[in-house]
Protein backbone atom coordinates (compact mmCIF):
# COMPACT_ATOMS: atom_id res chain seq x y z
CA UNK A 1 0.00 0.00 0.00
CA UNK A 2 1.45 3.47 -1.24
CA UNK A 3 1.35 6.16 1.89
CA UNK A 4 2.31 9.73 1.93
CA UNK A 5 3.23 11.59 5.40
CA UNK A 6 5.04 14.27 6.58
CA UNK A 7 8.76 13.51 7.69
CA UNK A 8 9.31 13.58 11.29
CA UNK A 9 12.61 11.81 11.45
CA UNK A 10 14.78 12.57 8.60
CA UNK A 11 16.56 9.33 8.52
CA UNK A 12 13.48 8.22 6.96
CA UNK A 13 14.63 9.55 4.29
CA UNK A 14 18.30 9.64 4.38
CA UNK A 15 19.38 7.11 1.62
CA UNK A 16 16.54 8.94 -1.06
CA UNK A 17 18.58 11.84 0.09
CA UNK A 18 21.98 10.80 -0.60
CA UNK A 19 20.31 8.79 -4.15
CA UNK A 20 19.14 12.23 -5.07
CA UNK A 21 22.49 13.85 -5.01
CA UNK A 22 24.50 10.83 -6.64
CA UNK A 23 21.76 11.52 -9.10
CA UNK A 24 23.44 14.76 -9.47
CA UNK A 25 27.46 13.64 -9.24
CA UNK A 26 27.51 14.37 -5.18
CA UNK A 27 29.38 12.00 -2.84
CA UNK A 28 27.32 10.96 0.37
CA UNK A 29 28.84 13.22 3.56
CA UNK A 30 28.51 13.13 6.94
CA UNK A 31 28.09 17.24 5.95
CA UNK A 32 24.89 16.14 3.87
CA UNK A 33 23.47 14.51 6.29
CA UNK A 34 23.43 16.98 8.93
CA UNK A 35 22.16 19.67 6.38
CA UNK A 36 19.28 17.15 5.80
CA UNK A 37 18.94 16.69 9.96
CA UNK A 38 19.14 20.37 10.56
CA UNK A 39 16.83 21.49 7.98
CA UNK A 40 14.05 19.23 8.72
CA UNK A 41 14.71 19.13 12.87
CA UNK A 42 14.73 22.86 13.16
CA UNK A 43 11.65 23.17 10.68
CA UNK A 44 13.41 25.18 8.15
CA UNK A 45 12.10 22.50 5.39
CA UNK A 46 9.14 19.98 5.09
CA UNK A 47 10.02 16.23 3.41
CA UNK A 48 6.99 14.30 2.77
CA UNK A 49 8.07 10.48 2.23
CA UNK A 50 6.03 7.84 0.11
CA UNK A 51 6.60 4.19 1.23
CA UNK A 52 5.48 1.05 0.02
CA UNK A 53 4.67 -0.69 2.68
CA UNK A 54 7.06 0.62 5.25
CA UNK A 55 9.45 1.09 2.44
CA UNK A 56 10.47 4.61 2.17
CA UNK A 57 10.62 5.04 -1.71
CA UNK A 58 10.58 8.54 -2.57
CA UNK A 59 10.78 12.02 -1.28
CA UNK A 60 10.08 15.61 -1.66
CA UNK A 61 11.80 18.39 0.29
CA UNK A 62 9.92 22.00 0.33
CA UNK A 63 11.49 25.42 1.58
CA UNK A 64 9.14 28.18 2.95
CA UNK A 65 9.67 31.30 2.06
CA UNK A 66 7.05 34.29 1.68
CA UNK A 67 5.78 35.93 -1.28
CA UNK A 68 5.77 39.99 -0.50
CA UNK A 69 3.48 40.70 -3.28
CA UNK A 70 0.68 38.11 -1.95
CA UNK A 71 1.66 38.43 1.27
CA UNK A 72 1.56 35.34 1.78
CA UNK A 73 3.87 32.01 2.90
CA UNK A 74 4.73 29.64 -0.61
CA UNK A 75 6.82 26.84 -0.75
CA UNK A 76 10.01 26.06 -2.66
CA UNK A 77 10.36 22.45 -3.97
CA UNK A 78 13.99 21.97 -4.27
CA UNK A 79 14.72 18.17 -3.91
CA UNK A 80 12.60 15.33 -4.89
CA UNK A 81 13.30 11.69 -5.89
CA UNK A 82 11.85 8.45 -6.73
CA UNK A 83 13.76 4.93 -6.99
CA UNK A 84 14.36 3.73 -10.14
CA UNK A 85 11.81 0.74 -9.49
CA UNK A 86 9.22 3.25 -8.22
CA UNK A 87 9.54 5.47 -11.52
CA UNK A 88 6.74 5.92 -14.45
CA UNK A 89 4.55 4.47 -12.13
CA UNK A 90 2.18 7.67 -11.83
CA UNK A 91 4.02 7.60 -8.42
CA UNK A 92 5.56 11.09 -8.88
CA UNK A 93 2.55 13.06 -10.00
CA UNK A 94 1.05 11.31 -7.03
CA UNK A 95 3.59 12.80 -4.96
CA UNK A 96 3.31 16.31 -6.91
CA UNK A 97 0.00 16.44 -6.06
CA UNK A 98 0.30 15.91 -2.22
CA UNK A 99 2.61 18.92 -2.46
CA UNK A 100 0.13 21.14 -3.79
CA UNK A 101 -2.96 20.06 -1.56
CA UNK A 102 -0.30 20.04 1.77
CA UNK A 103 0.71 23.84 0.42
CA UNK A 104 -2.51 25.03 0.00
CA UNK A 105 -3.31 23.46 3.49
CA UNK A 106 -0.70 25.17 4.59
CA UNK A 107 -1.75 28.66 2.81
CA UNK A 108 0.48 28.80 0.70
CA UNK A 109 -0.30 31.29 -2.60
CA UNK A 110 2.21 29.02 -5.29
CA UNK A 111 4.83 26.32 -5.52
CA UNK A 112 7.64 26.82 -7.22
CA UNK A 113 9.47 23.27 -8.78
CA UNK A 114 12.79 23.54 -9.27
CA UNK A 115 14.91 21.32 -11.22
CA UNK A 116 18.24 21.23 -13.64
CA UNK A 117 17.50 22.00 -17.11
CA UNK A 118 19.15 18.51 -18.02
CA UNK A 119 16.44 16.77 -15.79
CA UNK A 120 14.22 16.01 -18.74
CA UNK A 121 12.18 13.47 -17.00
CA UNK A 122 11.49 16.49 -14.05
CA UNK A 123 11.01 18.90 -16.44
CA UNK A 124 8.27 16.35 -18.28
CA UNK A 125 6.59 15.45 -14.80
CA UNK A 126 6.82 19.19 -13.63
CA UNK A 127 4.71 20.23 -16.28
CA UNK A 128 2.68 17.51 -16.58
CA UNK A 129 1.52 17.34 -12.93
CA UNK A 130 1.13 21.14 -13.10
CA UNK A 131 -2.21 23.03 -10.95
CA UNK A 132 -4.06 24.78 -12.90
CA UNK A 133 -4.54 28.70 -12.17
CA UNK A 134 -1.10 30.18 -13.61
CA UNK A 135 1.37 28.12 -14.29
CA UNK A 136 4.87 29.61 -15.64
CA UNK A 137 8.30 28.07 -16.21
CA UNK A 138 11.62 30.04 -17.01
CA UNK A 139 15.11 29.13 -17.14
CA UNK A 140 17.59 30.88 -14.60
CA UNK A 141 21.11 29.99 -13.85
CA UNK A 142 20.95 26.80 -14.79
CA UNK A 143 18.01 26.06 -13.03
CA UNK A 144 14.16 25.74 -14.37
CA UNK A 145 11.75 26.97 -12.51
CA UNK A 146 7.74 25.95 -12.56
CA UNK A 147 6.18 27.90 -10.86
CA UNK A 148 2.01 27.61 -9.57
CA UNK A 149 0.64 30.72 -8.25
CA UNK A 150 -3.31 30.08 -6.04
CA UNK A 151 -5.68 32.11 -6.05
CA UNK A 152 -4.93 35.68 -3.72
CA UNK A 153 -6.51 34.29 -0.44
CA UNK A 154 -4.21 35.88 2.09
CA UNK A 155 -6.15 38.45 4.67
CA UNK A 156 -3.96 41.17 3.24
CA UNK A 157 -5.79 40.98 0.00
CA UNK A 158 -8.96 42.03 1.82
Amino acid sequence: MITINQVTDPQEIELLFEAYRAFYDQVPTEAARQFLHDRITQGESVALVMKDGGMSIGFVQLYPVFSSLQCQKAFILNDMYMTAAYRNKGLGEQLLQEVFRFAKAQGACYVTLETMPTNAPAKALYKKSRDDSRYDAALYKDVVIFSTLYKKTSKYHE
